[in-house]
């Protein structure tokens, strides 16, 4: 009887050990199947691991595409910041489609997500646009203030820009000069008549004065008359209402700097999301998508 006791304690126990040991394996294969059913999804037609390339890069395409339009675009195509900031900051951004195609290849040809080419372009684009946009945001705030300054000399390029004016003015003079003396007409009658383009030898002073297509345009599109000072407008008819570095400042701080500091902040949110999802889903990450 003693015996039939021990035996059935020792088959009891090992029943419970079995038990445990089949619980912990259950629940690690119920974690492991949780996650096949959250990134491999098998239905009727098959596998949907071949659309993720594709879901990737629309994703890439979805997250920066804007960011990169304005960027690139709406502030590095601006004229003013032609001017004033140069396209240097800006180039690296083009090889960000690149990055998106290559990586698009390599999970073709890989046939499985990677978490490093999951990482690389999205943690790369955001930090780059967070740098690109800091230091335009920086930029045209700096040029906003130097321009305000009433000191034409506050830096170089409003500098420049005053001494080419000032030889327009010059040209403009001298040509409604010679036209009064030649048709015996008044220089303001001549002045209300001819733009400045209207005079003989514009394209020679086009030559030597290559930023004068510049304040030819401010004057038209800004209805800004001189450019440290307000003056008479030497290319339109329209009245003006302000000098045109004015106008410039204007820009500079309302438009330019407004939208690298409206993409700075996105970008900055934008790298704690990724970060937090990192993080969040990092146990999936680890299980399917190894390097």
């Amino acid at each position: 009887m003693f015996s039939s006791r021990v035996d059935s304690a020792r088959t009891l126990t090992t029943s419970r050990s079995y038990t445990t040991s089949g619980s912990a394996t259950g629940d690690e294969e119920s974690i492991r199947g949780n996650a096949k059913r959250v990134f491999k999804i098998g239905y009727e037609f098959g596998d949907v691991w071949p659309l993720f390339p594709a879901a990737f890069t629309l994703l890439n395409v979805v997250l920066f595409f804007i960011p990169i339009w304005i960027l690139t675009t709406y502030i590095g195509r601006d004229m003013n910041a032609e001017i004033f900031l140069g396209e240097t900051s800006i180039r690296p951004l083009l090889c960000l489609p690149v990055l998106y195609c290559v990586v698009h290849v390599l999970h073709v040809i890989m046939g499985r997500p990677s978490r490093a080419l999951v990482a690389l372009p999205l943690f790369l684009s955001t930090l780059l646009m967070l740098c690109i946009s800091d230091e335009l945001s920086r930029s045209t705030h700096g040029n906003a203030v130097a321009l305000l300054n009433p000191n034409c000399q506050s830096f170089q390029a409003k500098a420049d820009l005053e001494v080419q004016w000032e030889n327009a003015r010059k040209f403009y003079a001298t040509c409604l000069s010679a036209t009064a003396n030649k048709t015996n007409t008044s220089f303001q009658e001549d002045m209300s008549k001819y733009r400045i383009n209207d005079c003989g030898g514009y394209q020679v002073g086009l030559a030597t004065n290559p930023s004068w297509p510049y304040l030819q345009a401010l004057e038209e599109k800004q209805n800004c008359g001189g450019w440290c000072a307000k003056a008479q407008p030497l290319w339109t008819k329209q009245p003006v209402k302000e000098s045109c570095s004015l106008a410039v400042a204007q820009i500079m701080q309302n438009k330019l700097n407004r939208a690298a500091r409206q993409t700075e902040s996105y970008c900055f949110l934008l790298l704690i999301f990724i970060l937090i999802g990192f993080y969040i889903g990092n146990e999936v990450v680890l299980t399917w998508c190894r390097v």
